[in-house]
């Protein structure tokens, strides 16, 4: 008896389960006149503002220019977004398939059209304003970009589809306002300084830009995850690339012309990314700037002053150019250097070289974690920075630098010969070193 009257309460509760879900599914209505299907607030302006459907959905929504002989402006915030869930449970939201948005709205606000599942929707040339998340999360819908936008805002056009190339003017656009959006080919118009935080991240169809003589600063995670981006030519007003704005992304060879700030991580992980030229003096790389691009064999340096030396962590840099010319190098480190097998080579112009006669000093972390058969650190080397050849293997090892510093050998092996003529030995220069009876 008592089995059986636990399987009657299961039975009366999962039916009451089925009601409240039923209950709450919304329904479309049959409703086709727009206002008699959406609600209408009269605002402060003497104009009328949509706050949402006044019953059940409808497929393919119109929203009007004028409701009663009074023009409608605006969407409002919130206005068509899922409703609140029922004991955890979201809503049913039935998508709008079709949306028309008449000439005459002027303002779409934040959330407005949140995750509707459009498919297709029709902006006006009226309008001038797109707030945060406007459209956000409608995957597949195909939107077009008004030309006399003046605003658009945080994520607004994330996830939707944009057919033909996207005009950037130069107005105030918010982070990641394309994120994950159908894009193939961005044109930025003259008069566009910065490029925003994450404002094309993750647009993996995104085959060309174009970017205007104007640019000055390309923003962090700007073009993250840009798989299909190929080539990109940089204007000489360009002054700084954020951080990870680049990562990820497709391009195959990069020239860079002008004196600017790459930042940490701006060009990391670029699969298929095999060359880079450095054509001016005063470019500065930050830490893992070009880190981690399993194919970049050939970094053409010509002129450059330093380099940060962990620029090119994780990347293979086989072959390595410096102008003859350039008597501005200070600092050699791993972004010069491959020390494997076969010993240290840099190229300088068209020759292979196998010593440090054009250098100062040797960096930080400049070697760290190398293999080296017979190496020799000249006299013109003033010092050896700490932790240059920290966790590094020698066979046969000449030091004649003037100074080596603190951990400079930090956890070194030598297997073969060593000797050393330096004037200045930091106590702690081999530090957990082995084989080195200096």
């Amino acid at each position: 008896m008592r089995k059986y009257t636990k399987k009657g309460f299961l039975l009366v509760y999962a039916l009451l389960f089925v009601l409240i879900l039923n209950g709450c599914t919304t329904k479309y209505t049959n409703e086709t006149d727009p206002h008699t299907y959406l609600e209408f607030r009269l605002l402060e302006d003497n104009t009328y503002g949509v706050t949402g459907f006044s019953g059940g959905f409808v497929q393919h929504v119109t929203i009007p220019s004028m409701h009663e002989g009074i023009p409608v402006t605006r969407v409002m915030s919130y206005a068509f977004i899922q409703g609140e869930s029922f004991f955890g449970i979201p809503p049913k939201h039935l998508p709008i398939d079709t949306l028309v948005i008449e000439e005459g709205i002027t303002h779409i606000e934040e959330f407005a059209f949140e995750s509707n599942g459009i498919l297709n929707a029709q902006l006006p040339d009226s309008l001038v304003y797109v707030g945060d998340h406007a459209f956000s999360s409608n995957y597949g819908a195909l939107i077009n970009l008004p030309e006399n936008l003046t605003y658009i805002g945080e994520g607004a056009f994330a996830q939707v589809q944009f057919d033909g190339v996207v005009h950037i003017k130069d107005i105030e656009i918010g982070a990641l306002a394309f994120y994950q959006a159908g894009i193939t080919s961005v044109t930025f118009e003259e008069g566009i300084e910065t490029i925003p935080y994450g404002m094309f991240s993750g647009v993996v169809n995104l085959e060309s830009i174009e970017l205007p003589q104007s640019l000055v600063s390309i923003g962090p995670s700007a073009f993250e995850g840009t798989t299909n981006l190929r080539e990109i030519s940089f204007p000489e007003s360009l002054i700084e690339i954020g951080e990870l704005a680049f990562h990820g992304s497709g391009l195959t060879t990069l020239t860079l012309n002008s004196q600017m700030v790459i930042q940490e991580g701006a060009f990391w992980e670029n699969m298929l990314l095999t060359e880079v030229s450095f054509n001016h003096p005063e470019i500065i790389l930050g830490e893992d700037a070009f880190g981690y691009n399993p194919l970049l064999n050939d970094v053409h340096y010509n002129d450059l002053k330093s380099i940060n030396p962990r620029a090119f962590r994780f990347s293979p840099m086989n072959r390595q150019t410096v102008s003859e010319s350039n008597e501005n190098y200070t600092i050699i480190n791993h972004a010069l250097a491959k020390g494997d097998d076969t010993g240290f080579q840099v190229v300088i112009g068209e020759s292979f070289m196998e010593d440090f006669s054009m250098f100062k000093s040797i960096g930080a972390d400049a070697f760290y974690g190398r293999e080296f058969n017979d190496l020799h650190i000249p006299s013109n080397i003033i010092y050896i920075h700490p932790y240059a050849f920290a966790f590094s293997k020698f066979k046969n090892l000449t030091i004649d630098a003037l100074e080596i510093r603190q951990y400079a050998f930090y956890y070194a092996v030598a297997s073969g010969t060593v000797e050393i003529t330096s004037e200045m030995i930091h106590s702690e220069s081999f530090n957990n070193a082995t084989g080195f009876n200096h």
